[in-house]
């Protein structure tokens, strides 16, 4: 069994070190869990926001489909739950990722923002790797994985 797997098994912090500067990442606790599901649950309607926004200034026949759309977010975001289908899509996205990692660090410096984690986590290897420790310390399996293509290392 490593540190890491020893820590979760205790819900002993883990030291970790990110660009030089090493950090102190908590298993996440439930009020933690509890607030990442609203971010997750808010997450359909921002992206539906993000999508209205676009069709600002276009023909009124394009209502019909912002309702429509606005509609299927808050039909999706009514269903999420921690653990439940589809939470996986969120919790490993790069956004997820941040807000999994921010909660963590947060409660060892309370003036821990997201935005602090967003250039910390400014590339792919440190997000899947720093994602997955935090989320398999907390019991959420581990499952980071950046959704976008990698690049290849066979020549």
């Amino acid at each position: 069994m490593n540190d890491k797997s020893i820590s979760s098994a205790s819900g002993a912090p883990v030291a970790d070190t990110i660009g030089g500067k090493e950090f102190t990442f908590y298993p996440l606790k439930l009020k933690h869990l509890g607030q990442l599901e609203q971010w997750m649950k808010q997450e359909p309607l921002r992206n539906a926001r993000e999508v209205i926004r676009e069709f600002q200034g276009s023909s009124k026949g394009d209502e019909k489909l912002k309702s429509l759309i606005l509609e299927k977010a808050y039909e999706e975001s009514s269903r999420l739950k921690l653990g439940g289908e589809g939470s996986e899509s969120y919790l490993g996205s790069i956004r997820g990722i941040h807000q999994v990692v921010w909660h963590s660090l947060r409660q060892g410096d309370s003036a821990f923002v997201v935005e602090m984690v967003e250039d910390l986590l400014s590339d792919v290897a440190s997000i899947e790797r720093i994602g997955k420790m935090v989320m398999e310390l907390s019991g959420l399996g581990g499952e980071a994985e950046v959704p976008f293509p990698q690049p290849s290392t066979s020549n």
